[in-house]
Parts: C-alpha cells; sequence; structure tokens
C-alpha cells in the first residue's frame, strides 16, 4: 500500500556517537544487501561510509579529552547526520510511496496526520520462544510488527501483515523485547504504544 505522504525519518538525533555510528552501519548494510531495489545507491553509501570512518576516528581522539578534538568530533557527528539525511531523501525517491521499500533500507516513516493508538496487546504464545501480538482491526489496512532487545532503539520489522494480529517467534527464551506495530492506511500511519515483555 503506497503513501503519498510518506516521510523517512532518521531517529538518530538522540543516540550516541557509538549508536549514530552502528545504526548507521545497519542502514548502509541493509541497502547494500539489496542491490535489486537501490541499484544505484553506491556512490552515496561511500559517501556514507567515509563520514562513518571519519566520526569513528574522532570519536576516539576525543576520548582523551580537550575541547580541541571534542569539538572536531562533533563537527563530525554532524556532518554524519547530514549525509545520512542525503541517504533519507535517497531511500524516499526510491521508495516512492511504498513503506515496505523504506523499512527494507532500515528506516522508518512518519506521514501527515500520524497519530498513537492505545488499544495494542502481547502475549504468551504456545509456541517456545514467540509473542502473540495484536492490534485493533482497520480496513484495508498494513501492519509492520516491529521488535527491538529491551533498551535499544534500532527497530526491525518482524513481519508485515494485512491483518490485526501475528506471531513473532525465534525469539530468545528469558530475554526481554519491546514491541509495537505500525498500522498504515491510505490516510494515515497509527503507531502504537510500545510494550515490554520477556519471552516465555
Amino acid at each position: 500500500m503506497k503513501l503519498s505522504s510518506l516521510i523517512v525519518v532518521l531517529n538518530m538525533f538522540k543516540l550516541s556517537v557509538p549508536e549514530k555510528i552502528a545504526a548507521a552501519l545497519a542502514r548502509v548494510a541493509m541497502i547494500g544487501a539489496n542491490p535489486t531495489v537501490f541499484s544505484n545507491a553506491a556512490p552515496l553509501l561511500i559517501k556514507v561510509n567515509l563520514a562513518i570512518k571519519a566520526l569513528e576516528t574522532a570519536w576516539k581522539n576525543a576520548q582523551e579529552g580537550g575541547p580541541k578534538l571534542t569539538a572536531i568530533m562533533h563537527d563530525k557527528e554532524d556532518e554524519l547526520m547530514q549525509v545520512m539525511h542525503e541517504l533519507a531523501a535517497y531511500v524516499t525517491t526510491v521508495a516512492d510511496g511504498d513503506p515496505a521499500i523504506v523499512h527494507l533500507a532500515g528506516f522508518e516513516i512518519k506521514t501527515f496526520g500520524s497519530k498513537h493508538i492505545p488499544d495494542f496487546k502481547v502475549y504468551n504464545s504456545k509456541e517456545q520462544g514467540a509473542i502473540g501480538l495484536k492490534a485493533k482491526a482497520r480496513p484495508k489496512a498494513l501492519y509492520m510488527w516491529q521488535v527491538t532487545p529491551y533498551g535499544q532503539e534500532n527497530w526491525t520489522t518482524a513481519v508485515t501483515t494485512d491483518v490485526s494480529r501475528t506471531t513473532v517467534g525465534d525469539l530468545e527464551v528469558g530475554k526481554v523485547y519491546t514491541f509495537r506495530v505500525v498500522i498504515l492506511t491510505a490516510k494515515a500511519e497509527f503507531v502504537s504504544q510500545e510494550m515490554n515483555f520477556a519471552v516465555n
């Protein structure tokens, strides 16, 4: 389902420098792993990789202390964010309103008229290492069921469905995960609250 008002967002501003580097590397890897979809991404990926390496070096140097080295690190941080904005703009163009392509690149989306929905449930599945998820049913909607280990912010879309419930498996028993669902309709994006749940 395409969304005419789709916007690709970074969700990197609140991350620490090492977390920004990890997030950028993950997105470069995901785009690079899908050359058929992102066929002309190579020049931009090279640019992003150079910015990542520059920030890595500056961050390591800044650990020695001193305002000058710290200032250089922040400059390199700004440069990485700038090229990541360029990468997000590229993904927006390639996606052409298709949220599945955006998530294939490791990015998230925001649309005009986004709303938060409280009606989202997480419950134990009968299968070991699996969790059941359920949201309020909406007509002609696409459900993107997302998960991340507790305390992290790198969301992964585990499964995309056109029904309002699903099961997410292959989870580590005893580990706590955070879940949410993004519901896409022709007019808006609805994002559930985040739910923490221990896998049995």
